[in-house]
């Protein structure tokens, strides 16, 4: 078939995925109580149907060609031939966290746009979600262990769609609180590493003790773990903390077990408010200045005995008053709702008519325009975690046609304390003459780099212009204030 006529068709069947009309059933669920932390559904054959449609119809090495690095690069046939050798040769398991294949588009841009998934009173939807696919293999071959994933907790609340094949779930109850323990806050804790989940210390149970190794063995008891094959078309979710241990049935010699990954990341109240009293830091001292040059500075006032010595700086970042402007100024990122046509894998793109559309479509709350008709002006600035610039739509590595000569507006978010990337970089075509015209002009010169942002007075922005504030204040990536004065200009 044609590649256009292929592009074509695939348009169509995404225009109306039914089955993302059960994964949404599934996702709404309410996640609450600890024993209801592992719950699974089945698609319905029609369902499942489109679903395999929209991921290849399971054709591993299709598949693979739609996924990305963490560098956002395609990868090449000489990688998907050798990871597909492994896994038929040796059971290694095929793990790719970053997958745009028609399906995995579709369930991102569902949960970006619905805000769908509570756990505890917390929304996943904040800042981080990403479809990816497992493919595995049990080999039974002498000499050859099979890659499977041992007993495990996760930070992130998961969702596992089983696409081909068949794969043994076994599932424990584990750490009660996970996000709050501080047992690890950046990556999944094994069975096997030396510490503490604490309801198990809490339940005394008596651990094995590997002296080579030094590493201690909390596996769940056999009395405490459920077990469930999934088949094609089966869901399971599996919440933060909950250990689990994953591995591929035994199937035929071609036959592959093939998993879509739905990965809502979380963060945790500790993090941010870390991240909310740097960026204020670093704000006060030096703008948006290094960690590097505030550790100096902070050395430096304490050596000299200045005024501002180190105690001083940390007293002035526990004050209420601090901490208030910290939190107003740097609230939790949300992602915006993109156009996979605009968008280049983890480069995610819209359109500015298209965000005004979704203000009425989402009922976004107005918010800046009662700030202008009571007080007859605002404060416009960006969250001290969001860098806003405007730029040219060929960064964006698109091919879509009609915006090669349109202007962009550039939104990243990069953690100035631990780098980290706190929301896919994203880029707004400037689509809308009268209001881009306005939109160049607020951001022109990077006014919103330097935590002063820009007054806006009542007669001078649109109400279109208006109404797109009010999308970015609602996601988190700018922040309105009425009440400003000199000491909001720092």
């Amino acid at each position: 078939m044609p590649a256009n006529k292929r592009q074509k068709r695939s348009e169509n069947i995404l225009a109306t995925p039914c089955y993302l009309d059960e994964v949404e059933a599934f996702f709404r669920e309410r996640v609450g109580s600890h024993h209801n932390s592992v719950s699974y559904q089945t698609l319905s054959s029609e369902a499942l149907q489109n679903c395999l449609e929209l991921f290849c119809n399971g054709d591993l090495k299709a598949l693979l060609r739609y996924c990305r690095d963490a560098n956002n690069e395609n990868l090449d046939e000489e990688e998907i031939d050798e990871m597909v050798e492994a896994l038929h040769e040796d059971g290694t398991t095929i793990n790719q966290p970053f997958c745009f294949a028609p399906g995995a588009v579709a369930i991102k841009q569902m949960l970006v746009s619905k805000r769908l998934v509570m756990h505890d009173s917390i929304e996943y939807y904040t800042h981080d979600i990403e479809v990816g696919i497992y493919a595995s293999k049990n080999v039974k071959k002498k000499g050859i262990e099979n890659d499977f994933a041992e007993w495990h907790w996760d930070e992130n609340l998961n969702y596992t769609i089983q696409l081909t094949g068949k794969k043994e779930w076994k599932t424990s109850m584990g750490e009660a609180n996970p996000l709050a323990s501080g047992m690890n806050l950046t990556a999944p804790r094994n069975a096997y590493e030396k510490n503490r989940n604490r309801s198990r210390v809490l339940r005394q149970r008596q651990f094995k003790k590997d002296e080579r190794e030094n590493k201690y063995d909390l596996s769940p008891n056999e009395d405490d773990i459920e077990s469930v094959t999934l088949h094609p078309g089966m869901m399971i979710r599996v919440s933060p903390g909950e250990w689990h241990r994953v591995e591929a049935c035994e199937t035929g010699q071609d036959e592959v077990s093939i998993s879509i990954n739905i990965r809502l990341a979380h963060i945790t109240p500790a993090r941010w408010t870390a991240e909310c009293i740097f960026s204020g830091f670093t704000s006060v001292l030096h703008g948006y200045g290094s960690c590097g040059v505030v550790h100096r500075q902070l050395i430096h006032d304490s050596k000299s005995k200045s005024e501002m010595s180190f105690d001083r700086h940390l007293n002035f970042c526990a004050s209420p008053e601090f901490i208030a402007d910290a939190k107003r100024k740097c609230p939790l990122l949300r992602i915006l709702p993109f156009d996979a046509k605009i968008s280049n894998g983890l480069i995610l793109g819209n359109t500015l008519s298209t965000l005004l559309a979704y203000t009425e479509a989402a009922s976004i709350k107005e918010i800046v325009t009662p700030v202008l008709s009571k007080e007859g002006r605002a404060l416009i600035l960006a969250n001290r975690l969001c860098a806003i610039e405007i730029t040219e739509f060929s960064e964006i590595g698109s091919e879509e046609k009609g915006f090669e000569n349109a202007k962009c507006m550039k939104i990243s978010s990069t953690s100035t304390l631990t780098n980290f990337d706190y929301m896919n970089t994203f880029y707004i075509v400037l689509d809308d003459e009268g209001v881009s015209e306005e939109l160049v002009r607020w951001f022109a010169d990077e006014k919103y780099a330097d935590d002063e942002g820009v007054e806006v007075d009542q007669e001078a922005v649109s109400e279109k212009c208006a109404r797109f504030f009010d999308v970015l204040v609602d996601h988190g990536i700018l922040v309105v204030l009425a009440d400003f004065g000199a000491d909001d200009a720092v």
